[in-house]
């Protein structure tokens, strides 16, 4: 859609699967918090396929972001997480 602002949201997506989700958020049967622990999940579980320390990384300057982010060792950023408190993941 970036390639083509002057598109409509239908026509810029391209297809009816993609548009369908587009009306997704509008949906009254669809379930967030579902959606949240699926995503919850996922994170983990990638998480975990590294096998190693995984790295919780926060901006401790003045402004207060509430997030940090997983990373690897190798520095592979695996996903931005929400406020984590101390001992979270031990």
């Amino acid at each position: 859609m970036a390639g083509q602002p002057d598109k409509s949201i239908w026509s810029g997506i391209g297809n009816e699967v993609s548009a369908a989700i587009y009306r997704m958020p509008g949906n009254e049967n669809l379930d967030w918090e579902e959606i949240l622990r699926a995503h919850r999940g996922a994170t983990v579980r990638r998480m975990l396929r590294h096998g190693g320390t995984i790295l919780a990384v926060q901006d401790t300057s003045s402004l207060n972001y509430n997030s940090c982010l997983a990373v690897t060792t190798d520095g592979l950023v695996l996903v931005v997480l929400g406020t984590v408190s101390k001992g979270a993941f031990s």
